[in-house]
């Protein structure tokens, strides 16, 4: 968010200010290398069709383990809803996560 924020003409400073962070702190973790997390993530990020068939293998393997796969789909509803708006496209991905894992989406209310 700083990043973007001085891409737009904002100093660090005074965004650091705002969010009462150190600007040593930002700087700091701007020299970090990057973790292997973040670098997957991004990676994932950059090409999202295959993080979405890479999660789909991910939850492919729960499938001939009928109680496991209901409880992928359980857990996958409550993170969706978690921030209080159970959004159309993440109940498309529960709905594809549910194809994927031979469950009926009614049998979730999906």
């Amino acid at each position: 968010m700083i990043d973007h924020l001085r891409d737009k003409g904002l100093g660090v400073d005074p965004v650091c200010r705002v969010l009462d962070l150190s600007p040593s702190t930002y700087f700091a973790r701007k020299k970090r290398p990057k973790s292997a997390r973040r670098l997957r993530d991004e990676q994932l990020t950059m090409n999202f069709q295959h993080g979405k068939a890479e999660a789909m293998q991910e939850i492919a393997k729960a499938a001939k383990k009928p109680t496991e796969a209901r409880a992928v789909i359980q857990t996958g509803m409550v993170i969706a809803g978690a921030d209080g708006h159970f959004s159309q496209a993440e109940a498309t991905a529960l709905r594809e996560a549910c194809a994927t894992l031979g469950l009926s989406p009614a049998e979730f209310q999906l």
